[in-house]
């Protein structure tokens, strides 16, 4: 309980203001902002990584897409606390939850049968990937060992000093009989196989 307060506290997400919860229960947004999203190019860091830590297995990240796309939608529709999963970052949970919160699910009456998943982009970042498992959300136990490690040390081991974290982005298009969306999925460069966790839906969160 103290734990998903804290979430709640200091994972609260801002929410895009392109959200219409009224007109679109289910994705929140109109086809045209989806659209916009999708054809968004995002700029690549060109950062040194081993081409095997960056490969993509592009079917089973589709697959698994699906998956999460049909999970998603049955739990928003069936009132799930998304803060209970690993399966997404802190602030789209909250999102997730916030949005259920403020709308009437029974006018929810969509179809879900997926017709492509097609992986529209790849790119990589500085920054931490935050999930409900790890300590304050921030740190795994590797991750822990890192940051104790930096603060005994002196700045004359610069490698050290100089780590950042790096995480790889993906996002993909769903397409349905009747409409799109735009999943983005994110995972830890510095773990080996890291598992992809969803972080945004159509750019809810901003």
């Amino acid at each position: 309980m103290i734990k998903k307060y804290f979430f709640k506290t200091f994972f609260n997400p801002k929410l895009c203001n392109k959200i219409n919860i009224q007109k679109y229960p289910w994705g929140w947004k109109s086809k045209e902002e989806i659209n916009k999203i999708a054809n968004f190019k995002v700029t690549d860091n060109k950062t040194h990584m081993e081409n095997e830590r960056k490969f993509i297995h592009e079917y089973k990240l589709n697959e698994y897409t699906e998956d999460i796309y049909n999970k998603t939608y049955y739990a928003y529709t069936n009132n799930y606390d998304f803060l209970n999963s690993n399966l997404y970052c802190p602030k789209l949970a909250n999102g997730l939850n916030i949005l259920r919160k403020n709308s009437n699910i029974g006018d929810i009456e969509i179809e879900i049968k997926i017709k492509k998943v097609e992986l529209i982009g790849n790119w990589i970042k500085y920054g931490r990937v935050k999930n409900q498992r790890k300590f304050l959300g921030l740190y795994d136990e590797n991750e822990f060992i890192h940051e104790i490690t930096t603060g005994m040390i002196g700045p004359e081991f610069q490698s050290i000093w100089d780590q950042q974290s790096i995480k790889q982005k993906v996002k993909l298009l769903i397409e349905l009989q009747d409409r799109v969306d735009v999943f983005e999925f994110e995972r830890n460069l510095m773990v080996h196989n890291d598992d992809w966790q969803l972080c945004n839906i159509n750019r809810i969160i901003v």
